[in-house]
């Protein structure tokens, strides 16, 4: 996952993002590893152009997050 941009910094934390490999999913922890592995949280929301979606993959280009 490639974070694109930030649009809330504070709680609750929104990204857009890419997917590049696998499957994201509401519910996944989020961590750092480059800072010990720093849990930042779990995805709460996933969204492409403004419609909720359960899991996200790649082929859905950049999705914002609800962390």
């Amino acid at each position: 996952m490639v974070k694109d941009a930030c649009f809330n910094a504070k709680s609750p934390i929104v990204i857009g993002v890419n997917v590049t490999e696998g499957v994201l999913k509401i519910g996944t922890p989020l961590c750092i590893p480059m800072r010990d592995s720093l849990r930042i949280g779990t995805v709460q929301s996933i969204e492409v152009n403004k419609k909720p979606l359960k899991e996200a993959r790649a082929k859905d280009g950049s999705i914002a997050i609800k962390i």
